[in-house]
């Protein structure tokens, strides 16, 4: 049923669709469950421990599709169901290792089975007050991208085709962006907790420097040659075609997007998770999807209009969210 909501009609799209997410899906607990160990290493100012073992889960990942999907070294060949299982069984060694290190007295964020089982209703009100929106807001961004994935599906097989391609292109520039917001993050955290605003107003500025530099310089890259981008994924010249089209629309919006990325970490570093939420749901509900309905469906702008959207979606982020940064409202929130 969520195959054929997002649009698939091919009956091998559907099938391959349907059998992915049947271990997909049951998978999500190992990453959902680790997320807040993740926060809380980074919180701790360890970045590096997150890090390693995210390299070493993608590497299981990779080597287990090869696996799995060709049916290498004695391993039944299960093509796109094998693909499922070793993004799955990734995600399973990436929580073990995970809750190991927490439990580890050497951790930037050791604990215990007892305090893991202390319950603090007073800790446990801050924290939902302040995560609530932060949780929200995902919840908020998910599901719209879902329905934006869906109109973007229903252009054809090889639009959506060069649709993903162009997003995992595109993760080689926001990646790396994300990482400059979780820096951001941690650093206004850390100099808040030592009141010490004007020191969360510099690393976020620095954060910001190194982030437009970063995601601007892959922004003329993906403008300049995005055949050679999508050629890493396909040979085939339709999705090459779609995806270069795509690549380039998007090249504009890689330096609003650093300044969002960035921007939103160190107000959720501060604790205005808030101002992250409003401003994500305004924008993805209200300006992306309509957009993207009004570009595709009605001025029949077809995939170029879908892509188009995220300019202005982006947009829009960057003044809200700018607007209040530099408010300093932020500075005075109590957590």
């Amino acid at each position: 049923d969520i195959v054929i909501f997002m649009g698939a009609r091919e009956e091998g799209v559907i099938k391959y669709g349907t059998i992915y997410l049947s271990w997909i899906i049951p998978g999500l607990i190992f990453m959902t469950s680790t997320m807040g160990i993740v926060g809380a290493l980074r919180g701790a100012g360890d970045t590096k421990t997150p890090m390693y073992i995210n390299v070493l889960v993608n590497l299981i990942n990779v080597f287990g599709n090869y696996l799995l999907i060709y049916g290498k070294f004695g391993f039944p060949m299960l093509g796109v169901e094998g693909a499922a299982i070793a993004t799955t069984f990734s995600r399973l060694i990436g929580a073990i290792l995970l809750i190991l290190v927490i439990f580890n007295k050497k951790s930037a964020m050791s604990t215990d089975l007892k305090h893991c089982l202390h319950i603090d209703r007073e800790f446990i009100l801050k924290l939902v007050n302040l995560a609530y929106p932060a949780s929200l807001e995902r919840i908020v961004l998910s599901v719209a991208l879902l329905f934006y994935t869906r109109i973007v599906a229903l252009l054809g097989t090889v639009p959506y085709a060069a649709h993903s391609i162009a997003m995992n292109a595109e993760s080689l520039s926001f990646m790396p962006g994300l990482a400059f917001a979780t820096a951001a993050t941690t650093l206004v955290g850390q100099s808040l907790g030592a009141r010490n605003p004007e020191k969360a107003e510099e690393a976020t500025y620095t954060c910001l420097k190194l982030g437009i530099y970063f995601m601007g310089s892959m922004g003329i890259l993906f403008f300049s040659f995005p055949q050679f981008f999508m050629r890493i994924y396909t040979d085939n010249a339709d999705v090459i075609g779609y995806g270069s089209l795509a690549l380039r629309v998007v090249a504009f919006s890689q330096i609003p997007m650093a300044i969002a990325f960035i921007i939103s970490g160190a107000l959720r570093g501060a604790g205005d998770t808030r101002t992250v939420l409003y401003a994500t749901a305004v924008a993805v509900w209200c300006i992306r999807l309509v957009l993207a309905y009004l570009f595709v469906y009605i001025l029949r702008m077809g995939f170029f209009g879908a892509w188009l959207v995220m300019i202005f979606d982006w947009l829009f982020r960057v003044g809200w969210l700018v607007i209040r940064f530099r408010s300093g409202g932020w500075k005075d929130i109590k957590i």
